[in-house]
C-alpha cells in the first residue's frame, strides 16, 4: 500500500513563465533581425503529415512542397480578409463566425474553436496577443495535454495553396484559429496537421479549457423535453456545446438529404446559443465551412437586430453565411452526437495528482476541505488505471467533518458511468468537510487527477489528503443509498433501490442474526431486454446475518432518463448452509460490495 500526492504548479504561473521566456527570445530575436523557425514543427513537407481530400478521401500529393508564407504573405484578394485595421494579429473582436475550416478533416476541432471565440479571458489565456508575434514569428499557445497544462511555442509560418490558406482560415488578418490549429498538430496530431484528420470535439474542449467533457449520444427517441431542459441549462452554466452528424452510405437516400438540404454528414457544428420562438425549440448553430442549412427556420438571421447593429459590415455577411437556426425536430433527426464541455468561465483552479497503490480491504486516502469563507466549489476527478481509461460507477460525496474529524452527516453527491466525474457546483460554509471518491470494480493502482474549482480565491480554502480505513469509503456510498433510496422493509429484510441517469443500484439490510439472505434482480430497460442483476447467469448473491451490502447494480450509457426498473427477489438461507455462503460471499465481488455489519 502506498499514496503519492502532487500540487501541480498553477497555470498562472506556468502562464508567466512562459510569457518571461518568450519576451526574451522575441527580444534577441528583433535584436538581431531573425525571424523564429520551429525546429521541433519545421515549415516543410514532413510536418504536413498524410492529407486527404475531406470530400473524396484521395490521397492528395500536390502543393506539398510549396514553402509555407507567414500571415502577412497570404494573398488579400478576398472580402473575408477585410478589417479594417490593415495589419495581421493573433486575434481583435473574435466571433464565432470568424472560426473557419480549410481543406483538412478537423471540423471537430475546429468546431470546439467556434465555440470559444466569445470566451475573451480563454483567448487571452490560450493565445497571448503580443507585439513581438507578428515582428518575430514566435507564437505562443497553451493547450491542457495529459492532465497538465503546458505552454507550446511554434512559429507563425502557414501552408498555403496558391497563395490561399490550406487550413485553418484568417477571416479580418486574424491568425488565431489557425496558430492554435497548429499548436494542436505539433502536440495532438501526432506532428503532423494530417494527424488531425478524424476526431471528436469534447476532447477538444479538455484540451482548449482544461475541463471535464462529455459525449452524448441522442436520436429520434430522446426525450425532447429533458434535453431542452439540458440545453439551457448547460447554457446558463457556460458550458461549450457542439454536434456531428453521422457518416451516411454514398449514394444512400439518406446522404441525398443531407446533400438537399446543405447539411454535411459525418460533420461536427457549434451549438451557440438556444431560443423559443412562437413555441418552437430552436438552435443557434455555427458552420465551420460554408454549406448553409436551407430547411426550416434557415431565413431567420442569426442575430438580432441590436447585435447587427453593432457588427460590421462585413461581420453581418459573415455571420449570415456560417451561422443558422435549426428546430428541435430536425436536430433529433440529423444528428447523433453531442459534446459537451463543463467550462467554468473565470474560475481559480488547483490541480492535485494522487497515485494510489493498494490491494482489496487496504486503507486509502480521501480528501479533507477547511472552508475558512464560505465558498462555491466544484471537484472534479479523472481516473487513469493501470490498463488506460475505463468507465466505472463513480461516486464523489461530500460529508461534514464530526467532532472527531470523521466523515459525517452527507450534503452533497454525484455518480457518472465514466472514467471521470464533476460534482457539479455547490456551497459550502466555513468549516471542516471531507470528499470521498469511490469507484466500483477490482483495482489495485490508479492515477487520480483531481482539480478544484472555485469562483473566490481558493486560499480560503485548505486542502489536503488523509488516510481512512476503506470502511470510511464503503459507508459513505452505503450513506447515498440509505439517504435517498426507495426503502421498503418486508420482516427481517430491507432493501434500498435508488436511481440516477445511468444506473440503478439495490441495497439491502438483513436483519437476520445467523441467516444469510441471498439476492436475486432482474432489471427492465425500455430500450433493451431485461438483464439479470447478481453474480453469473444462475447464482445469487450472499448477504451475511446482520449486515448491510450493496447486492447488484446496473450501468448504461442512454441520454436522458430512461425507464429503468429493478425486480428484487431474496430469500433466507438454511442454517446449515453458512459455511458456503460464507466461501460464496468471499469469492466475488468488489471493495464496495462488502458488508458492513449493524451489530453497531
Amino acid at each position: 500500500m502506498s499514496f503519492y500526492v502532487e500540487f501541480l504548479t498553477p497555470k498562472e504561473e506556468i502562464f508567466q513563465q512562459d510569457d518571461e521566456e518568450c519576451k526574451e527570445h522575441a527580444k534577441f530575436l528583433m535584436k538581431h533581425g531573425h525571424i523564429y523557425i520551429d525546429e521541433d514543427f519545421p515549415p516543410c513537407e514532413e510536418t504536413l503529415g498524410e492529407l486527404r481530400d475531406i470530400e473524396t478521401n484521395e490521397l492528395l500529393i500536390e502543393n506539398k512542397d510549396n514553402p509555407w508564407f507567414p500571415p502577412w504573405k497570404f494573398s488579400n484578394f478576398v472580402n473575408y480578409r477585410l478589417n479594417g485595421l490593415g495589419s495581421y494579429q493573433a486575434w481583435h473582436d473574435p466571433h464565432p463566425f470568424h472560426v473557419w475550416q480549410g481543406q483538412l478533416g478537423d471540423c471537430w476541432l475546429i468546431a470546439a474553436i467556434m465555440c470559444i471565440a466569445t470566451k475573451r479571458k480563454l483567448l487571452e489565456e490560450l493565445v497571448p496577443r503580443r507585439e513581438y508575434t507578428m515582428k518575430c514569428g514566435l507564437v505562443q499557445v497553451r493547450l491542457f495535454i495529459n492532465e497538465r497544462w503546458q505552454a507550446i511555442t511554434t512559429d507563425y509560418y502557414l501552408p498555403h495553396i496558391n497563395g490561399y490558406e490550406w487550413f485553418a482560415k484568417m477571416p479580418k488578418k486574424q491568425a488565431w484559429v489557425a496558430f492554435i490549429e497548429k499548436a494542436y498538430a505539433k502536440t495532438k496530431g501526432k506532428g503532423t496537421f494530417g494527424g488531425l484528420a478524424g476526431g471528436n470535439s469534447h476532447y477538444a474542449f479538455t484540451t482548449l479549457t482544461g475541463c471535464q467533457s462529455r459525449l452524448i449520444q441522442v436520436d429520434w427517441r430522446t426525450n425532447a423535453v429533458t434535453l431542452w431542459k439540458d440545453l439551457n441549462k448547460w447554457k446558463e452554466l457556460g458550458f461549450l456545446i457542439a454536434a456531428a452528424t453521422p457518416e451516411q452510405d454514398k449514394g444512400s437516400l439518406e446522404e441525398k438529404y443531407y446533400d438537399d438540404h446543405k447539411i454535411s454528414d459525418n460533420h461536427c457544428y457549434a451549438l451557440l446559443d438556444f431560443k423559443v420562438v412562437d413555441g418552437h425549440w430552436l438552435f443557434h448553430m455555427g458552420s465551420n465551412g460554408m454549406l448553409k442549412w436551407n430547411g426550416k427556420w434557415s431565413e431567420k438571421p442569426g442575430y438580432d437586430d441590436e447585435a447587427l447593429s453593432k457588427m460590421s459590415v462585413q461581420d453581418r455577411k459573415l455571420s449570415d453565411r456560417k451561422t443558422f437556426w435549426f428546430e428541435m425536430d430536425d436536430f433529433l433527426s440529423l444528428f447523433r452526437t453531442i459534446y459537451l464541455g463543463e467550462f467554468w468561465d473565470g474560475w481559480n483552479e488547483t490541480r492535485i495528482v494522487q497515485n494510489i497503490r493498494r490491494y482489496a480491504t487496504d486503507d486509502t486516502q480521501i480528501l479533507r476541505l477547511n472552508i475558512r469563507k464560505s465558498c462555491q466549489l466544484v471537484v472534479e476527478v479523472v481516473t487513469r488505471r493501470r490498463k488506460g481509461w475505463h468507465n466505472h460507477n463513480l461516486f464523489l460525496n461530500i460529508h461534514r467533518a464530526t467532532a472527531d474529524n470523521q466523515p459525517g452527516e452527507l450534503i452533497h453527491t454525484a455518480h457518472q458511468y465514466e472514467f471521470q466525474i464533476s460534482s457539479g457546483e455547490f456551497t459550502l460554509q466555513p468549516g471542516t468537510y471531507f470528499v470521498v471518491y469511490a469507484s466500483f470494480g477490482h483495482y489495485d493502482e490508479m492515477e487520480n487527477n483531481w482539480c478544484i474549482r472555485s469562483p473566490s480565491c481558493l486560499e480560503n480554502c485548505q486542502i489536503e489528503f488523509v488516510n481512512c480505513p476503506y470502511l470510511c469509503v464503503l459507508r459513505s456510498v452505503q450513506e447515498v443509498f440509505f439517504k435517498y433510496g426507495i426503502a421498503e422493509k418486508n420482516g427481517k429484510v430491507i432493501t434500498y433501490t435508488w436511481y440516477s441517469r445511468q444506473a440503478g443500484f439495490v441495497m439491502l439490510d438483513n436483519l437476520w442474526e445467523k441467516e444469510f439472505v441471498r439476492f436475486k434482480g432482474y432489471v427492465t430497460h425500455n430500450r433493451l431486454i431485461t438483464k439479470k442483476l447478481g453474480c453469473g447467469p444462475f447464482l445469487s448473491w450472499p448477504v451475511p446475518p446482520m449486515s448491510r451490502q450493496i447486492v447488484g447494480f446496473y450501468s448504461h450509457e442512454v441520454y436522458g432518463e430512461p425507464e429503468l426498473k429493478i425486480d428484487i427477489q431474496y430469500y433466507k438461507c438454511f442454517r446449515f448452509l453458512n459455511w458456503y455462503n460464507w466461501l460464496d460471499y468471499w469469492s466475488f465481488g468488489s471493495d464496495l460490495e462488502q458488508a458492513v455489519s449493524l451489530r453497531n
